[in-house]
């Protein structure tokens, strides 16, 4: 329902430069948001400001112009600037009754847009080294991903997920060393661990996993290792509800010639020079702090070699934009990496890196701080054993992912309101009671033409009717902003405007019209609450 809003605004712009104020050829896309306080408006944007901020012009000026024009046709009641230049928008009445009518007649496709038109976008996330079990860090990134891929997909993008076996490098000979190792140990062995090998009793598994199949040679116990971890890692990604279109091999950038032939085309471009008997990529001159070496004087490509035949290649298979999920230990990659996309002829825009920072797992209020399995993390499967996949994702999702987080263990297995997830959905299980309930005594859910929307005059009916209207924006918005989270702030804001509503008025009462009004109401946040629990990979319990 909001796009109509949009569409007005939009409109109101196009007549306002017609008239002269302003000369904005480009478009400027109008976005809503829903104030802070009722006294502002049921929307505002400051789509004015930007515009103002463009032509060099006072913003109330531009928002006054706008305003004037535009058509408030059959919902619009009245327009007001307010501020440096805030459009603010009331609506009538009957607007909100057209907003739970929309939600019945969607069902489960409101929320969903057009906004990305179709753009193939890759997203790029978790690839772990398969050189060991997934820790919590790459849960979380893993739901990060995975989340926004949904909100994506619904925001009208054509996404494809994509998970990077990094295979080809060092960390295969040293895990297939550090089996060998722990064999000798088993054996009686004294032996040498390097810091580049790997401990934890994964390793020791995979010792035994060695022994009993009989495997011998460095080469052929790598490769047992790499093929059980990668198993591993899999299943903890379905387990965790989280799924990819296509995991790519690195070591398919060497069997094609994809390194070479990379490093041929920057050389014709003049980006690769011979320094030291190396090879260099020229990425200073593209905003990096220093120039980078792609082929080693041993004649051995670098990471970063495999990694800009990579990039190269998703840009080849003809991908709009790119997003990569990264840990936020590779801040510092980001300057290189996009210098190579710019270098290989591609917007280096068209790159967006989320970074996602480190999680501390807490128990009793303290860090847990080691590992059985890995040694030194806490893996994604002690988590999800301990708390279950609904609690971990929705944990994972309910900070901006560059920001630090605390995951409490013990708050995400509380079955009680301040567990955030048990609150979410514990309203979608209450709704689910609530019209058994009605079913029980033959009440069942109005459809639109049997039903007197009207009668939800409460101040509370009206808040909750408003967040609902506001789903399809914090799709949308998440979707581009490239910021998951906001849809576990929306259920949790929906969650906690319908829970005190319920706890102070019966919904199935003796007044059969208004009992009608409110199912129909609640089936609404019914419907959106599940949307967004679907959307961030959740389930929707119809009973707690």
């Amino acid at each position: 329902m909001s796009s109509k809003v949009i569409e007005a605004i939009a409109g109101a712009v196009d007549k306002a430069r017609a008239t002269g104020v302003f000369k904005a050829e480009e478009a400027v896309p109008v976005f809503m948001e829903r104030p802070a306080k009722d006294k502002f408006g049921d929307y505002a944007t400051n789509v004015a400001m930007v515009l103002a901020s463009r032509e060099g012009l006072k913003p109330r000026m531009v928002a006054e112009a706008i305003a004037k024009e535009v058509d408030r046709g059959e919902y619009i009641d009245r327009v007001e600037v307010a501020g440096p230049g805030f459009i603010n928008i009331f609506m009538k009445a009957a607007y909100w009754s057209e907003v739970l009518k929309e939600v019945s007649s969607r069902g489960e496709w409101y929320g969903n847009s057009g906004a990305g038109k179709g753009r193939k976008v890759l997203i790029e996330f978790v690839s772990a080294n398969p050189t060991g079990p997934l820790h919590v860090g790459h849960g979380r990134g893993a739901a990060v991903g995975d989340t926004l891929a949904n909100l994506m997909e619904a925001s009208g993008f054509s996404v494809t997920r994509e998970f990077y076996i990094n295979d080809a490098g060092s960390q295969v000979k040293n895990l297939a060393e550090s089996i060998s190792l722990k064999i000798r140990e088993d054996g009686g062995e004294r032996v040498e661990w390097g810091e580049n090998h790997y401990k934890g009793e994964y390793i020791a598994r995979l010792a035994e996993r060695v022994k009993s199949l009989g495997i011998s040679g460095q080469l052929e116990i790598g490769e047992d290792a790499l093929k059980e971890i990668l198993g591993w890692i899999k299943k903890d990604l379905r387990d965790f509800n989280v799924r990819f279109d296509n995991w790519y091999s690195e070591r398919t950038l060497f069997r094609k010639g994809k390194i070479e032939e990379t490093i041929g085309y920057l050389k014709r471009k003049g980006f690769i020079e011979e320094r030291g008997g190396a090879t260099w990529f020229r990425s200073t001159e593209l905003g990096d702090d220093k120039d980078r070496v792609v082929i080693r004087d041993t004649g051995e490509p670098t990471y970063f070699a495999s990694d800009i035949a990579y990039h190269h290649g998703k840009y080849q298979r003809g991908f709009d934009s790119l997003i990569n999920v990264w840990g936020a230990d590779h801040h510092g990659y980001i300057p290189r990496v996009r210098a190579a996309i710019e270098a290989l002829g591609h917007d280096r825009e068209s790159l967006k890196v989320l970074l996602v920072q480190m999680v501390t797992v807490l128990r009793g209020g303290r860090p847990v701080t080691m590992s059985k399995r890995a040694g030194e993390f806490i893996t994604l499967r002690e988590v999800l054993e301990e708390v279950g996949s609904d609690a971990t994702r929705f944990f994972f999702l309910m900070r901006k992912s560059d920001a630090h987080m605390d995951f409490d263990l013990d708050l995400a297995k509380k079955q009680a309101p301040e567990n955030p997830v048990f609150y979410v959905q514990y309203a979608h299980a209450r709704i689910c009671s609530i019209i058994d309930h009605a079913k029980g005594i033959s009440i069942d859910i109005p459809g639109v033409d049997r039903v007197d929307l009207g009668l939800l005059d409460l101040k509370e009916e009206a808040q909750i009717i408003k967040h609902i209207a506001f789903f399809p924006d914090a799709v949308r918005g998440a979707a581009t902003a490239l910021e998951p989270h906001r849809i576990v702030f929306y259920l949790m804001d929906l969650a906690g405007a319908f829970h005190p509503y319920y706890n102070r008025n019966r919904v199935v009462s003796d007044d059969l019209e208004l009992t009608k009004a409110r199912l129909f109401l609640c089936s609404a946040v019914k419907g959106v609450l599940r949307r967004g629990l679907e959307l961030i990979g959740v389930s929707t319990p119809e009973k707690m």
